[in-house]
Parts: C-alpha cells; structure tokens; sequence
C-alpha cells in the first residue's frame, strides 16, 4: 500500500512540475512575435510564480523518484524507473544550467 501512495505522489509531483515547462514551450511562437518592451514585461509579471512553484516540484519531484526507486529495487519496473528518475534529473540540470 505504502508503495502505491508512494508511486501516485511521484507522479503527481512529475507531472505537475513538468507540466510548466510544456507551458512554456506552447506559448513560444506567441512570445517570439512580441516587441522587446511587451516581452520583457509580460515574462516578468506573468510567470513569476513559475520558478518560485515549480522549482520546488520538481526537486520533490526527483527525490520522491529517487525513493521510488529505491522501494522498487528488487522488482521488474526497476530499471525504467531509474532511467525516468535520471531523465528528470538531467532536466533538472539542463534547467539550473541555463
């Protein structure tokens, strides 16, 4: 039971926190059309809560996958649930590294 808890929570935080970067990404070819002026102001007020909300999901997000691979250890899923906890840790890189 306690690793289904375990594995609902961890995709929830994933998908919530990756969910901001799809965002991000939907919303560019509008974003690129704007004047420097409208974007600097629009990126400043409108996604304020973007890094304050979801750099902390997705850090939760990675260590309750780390702990999910460690509950799993000994079982099938093992080795995808590693590859996907060090896909969300090399996006979590690639976002600090920016």
């Amino acid at each position: 039971m306690l690793l289904r808890i375990w594995w609902l929570i961890t995709l929830l935080l994933t998908a919530l926190g990756l969910v901001m970067g799809g965002a991000h990404v939907l919303e560019l070819p509008a974003r690129m059309q704007y004047e420097p002026q409208l974007y600097l102001r629009v990126t400043s007020t409108l996604y304020r809560f973007f890094g304050l909300v979801g750099g902390p999901l997705q850090v939760l997000a990675l260590l309750f996958s780390i702990g999910l691979v460690w509950f799993i250890r000994a079982r099938a899923a093992f080795r995808s649930t590693l590859v996907g906890t060090l896909s969300l840790a090399l996006s979590l890189l690639l976002w600090f590294s920016r």
